[in-house]
């Protein structure tokens, strides 16, 4: 073995250094507290750079949820202030404001669809049973957000028969513009519900659902506005509607008519 001051070469059984008479246990627990110190700091590093790594993930995590929530709440004020102005500036990078619009608009409505039916059925249809809330809920809510998928699609189907330059994003982020509203209404609604203005709740949804239809004839006009080429924008809407009119007679009559007929089983 070596010294570890003087690098010279000791015997095993040695207590000292021969050549600098350096104590060999005290460079031993020396060198141990050393190493043991060393072995600390670099856990103390260690454990600094974990927590660090999970505050900076975490803080990332928190600014991209604060970004998207504040395109949101710029998303819908501007919705709110000029629809039809905002329909023209919207991009594919209001997106994810627009996917949260539409899951807003088919949950709120289904809420408001089960609420209103609960309230039917206590009036009307006393001692039936309970109506299945998620049930109800869940299947008008894809069946909501179908007719909007199928809708737009629609709408981008007329569009390139009119020689308009457009995409399926662009459509679907425009009608999410026009929909800002309806599902402000449908909000306020259902708050009216819980306190009780029953009759104020069923106005402002009516109305909501009416401004949905009127959004839907609006985003057809947004979108074909520019066209110049191909097919008149009056006859766009017609084949619209018809177009649409069918799907949802298709679609809408198999799937509401199961809903229905689950509904009065769960019921009775």
């Amino acid at each position: 073995m070596y010294c570890t001051q003087c690098g010279s070469t000791i015997d095993k059984n040695a207590r000292f250094c021969g050549e600098c008479g350096a104590k060999l246990g005290s460079i031993e627990a020396k060198d141990d507290s050393r190493m043991q110190a060393q072995n600390d700091q670099e856990s103390s590093v260690q454990a600094e750079m974990v927590v660090t790594d999970g505050g900076i993930e975490n803080n990332e995590f928190l600014e991209k949820g604060n970004t998207v929530m504040q395109k949101f709440f710029g998303f819908v004020s501007k919705s709110v202030k000029g629809p039809m102005k905002a329909s023209r500036k919207v991009t594919e990078a209001d997106l994810i404001s627009v996917i949260i619009i539409h899951i807003l608009f088919a949950l709120t409505l289904s809420l408001f669809i089960y609420f209103m039916s609960k309230s039917f059925s206590n009036t009307f249809f006393f001692g039936l049973g309970e109506i299945p809330f998620i049930f109800v809920v869940v299947t008008l809510f894809f069946f909501i957000i179908l007719y909007l998928a199928v809708y737009t699609g629609v709408i981008y189907g007329i569009a390139k028969i009119m020689r308009v330059k457009t995409n399926y994003i662009q459509v679907m982020v425009r009608l999410g513009v026009f929909i800002v509203i309806p599902v402000v209404l449908i909000l306020l609604a259902i708050l009216f519900y819980f306190i009780s203005a029953t009759t104020f709740s069923f106005i402002l949804f009516g109305i909501a659902v009416c401004l949905f239809f009127v959004s839907s004839f609006l985003t057809i006009f947004s979108v074909m506005e520019d066209s110049s080429v191909g097919l008149d924008v009056y006859y766009g809407v017609i084949l619209t509607i018809i177009a649409v009119s069918l799907i949802v007679f298709i679609i809408g009559d198999s799937i509401m008519g199961s809903f229905f007929d689950q509904m009065l089983f769960q019921l009775l």
